[in-house]
């Protein structure tokens, strides 16, 4: 890459502009699943936001399969928002650490 500056900036500015596309479109990444209006979902949107992670939403009022997803977890509204990370994993109402982390140990304590 060094002796092909060229070639390098030309793949690093295709990768950025794929990023901001992902960003822009919602599309790929974490989904958070949960009540539109709920505060836990509008601090876990932020903080995706916040460190330009790509995600969008589903409420499960308005979409079948998030409606599903929340029934097969039996989720209480306390759990709410799940989390589905690019991994696979799914989250409970997690932290801002444990969703960084993606690995669903929560450090917070459970009441």
């Amino acid at each position: 890459m060094v002796a092909e500056a060229d070639l390098g900036e030309r793949l690093m500015r295709a990768l950025i502009l794929r990023r901001v596309s992902l960003i822009q479109g919602g599309v790929g990444g974490t989904v958070l699943i949960g009540p539109a209006l709920l505060g836990d979902m509008a601090r876990l949107q932020n903080f995706l936001a916040r460190n330009g992670q790509p995600h969008h939403l589903l409420d499960p009022a308005s979409d079948k399969d998030a409606a599903d997803l929340v029934a097969r977890y039996s989720a209480s509204r306390a759990d709410l928002p799940l989390v589905v990370c690019p991994n696979g994993s799914v989250l409970r109402n997690p932290s801002e650490t444990s969703l960084a982390l993606g690995d669903g140990d929560d450090p917070r304590p459970r009441p």
